[in-house]
């Protein structure tokens, strides 16, 4: 159908993100981030620097990221909210299957070889899985509040969306 001829641009009636989204996004990454530099912190004093620290924050990060997907659905909803989000299928065998991969990281020494990480004590996994799953509850906290709840209900992204 294209003629080789241009179409014009589409002028969008608002930016794509607002001041707001920004300092959200800025918010939860930096939650996010802090746990990991929180792992890191007591892999260097436990282990000092090199590969025993940086696996923690490795895990740490990608963990919290892999969590995070799970509460960057709605803006306003909450995962714990009495109120539940549609099922999304999809994004639950995604970050479940990634999960899961993430788990052999830990587990399986010729993948944790070539990613140059070394096996966690149940004292790192402790820490891993506290790092990560603080970054949720605190940005899903942050959801809660009153002044982050929008009037009527949030719209969640609908699955083919995502």
């Amino acid at each position: 159908m294209l003629t080789g001829e241009s179409l014009p641009a589409y002028k969008h009636a608002r930016p794509l993100f607002s001041t707001g989204d920004f300092l959200q996004m800025t918010r939860e990454s930096a939650t996010i981030t802090g746990g990991a530099l929180a792992a890191y912190g007591y892999g260097i004093a436990r282990y000092g620097l090199g590969s025993g620290a940086s696996s923690l924050a490795f895990q740490s990060l990608t963990i919290g990221q892999l969590l995070h997907a799970l509460s960057c659905r709605s803006e306003h909803a909450g995962l714990f909210d009495r109120q539940k989000q549609p099922p999304n299928p999809y994004l639950t065998v995604a970050v479940g299957g990634s999960l899961a991969l993430q788990g052999l990281t830990l587990f399986f020494p010729p993948l944790r070889s070539v990613l140059g990480l070394t096996a966690p004590s149940l004292i790192d996994l402790a820490v891993i899985a506290g790092t990560s799953i603080a970054g949720l509850l605190f940005n899903e906290a942050a959801k809660a509040k009153p002044d982050n709840r929008k009037k009527g209900a949030s719209q969640p992204v609908a699955a083919n969306n995502i």
